[in-house]
């Protein structure tokens, strides 16, 4: 097998440079790709976790005679990045914080800055409900 020759004028020693400095670019260049990937995806994706909260069938009946239904909660803490998920399984449109959720529907929100969230919660008798996303 025979060595390529570099083209005229330019000695072994400089081409193989060439090809090496060639070879770096090419590698940081990759890792810049790759890094600048990561990062947009888990801006786009999110960094957190999901959080499901589910209304149940007969919410609705249960507040309106007064009774407490544990399944949402009153404080929903959340961090950014997080998504949480609302699903209603009653036979009624509910409001939890800014949101409304209609039968047998599911509403999802990804927090994408901290804030204070306070609002009416239909699953709740005193209809209150404080989301925080720190």
């Amino acid at each position: 097998m025979s060595e390529a020759t570099p083209p005229h004028g330019v000695s072994p020693d400089a081409a193989n440079g060439r090809t090496r400095a060639l070879s770096a670019v090419v590698v940081v260049v990759a890792v810049a790709v790759a890094i600048t990937g990561f990062v947009v995806g888990a801006l786009i994706l999110g960094s957190g976790g999901t959080r499901e909260i589910v209304i149940p069938a007969g919410t609705g009946v249960a507040v309106d005679a007064g009774e407490s239904v544990d399944a949402v909660p009153t404080n929903i803490e959340m961090s950014v990045g997080d998504t949480l998920v609302l699903v209603n399984e009653d036979n009624r449109p509910h409001v939890v914080g800014p949101w409304t959720v209609l039968p047998g529907e599911e509403l999802s929100y990804t927090f994408t800055e901290a804030g204070e969230f306070d609002g009416a919660c239909s699953a709740h008798p005193d209809n209150a409900v404080r989301i925080v996303a720190t």
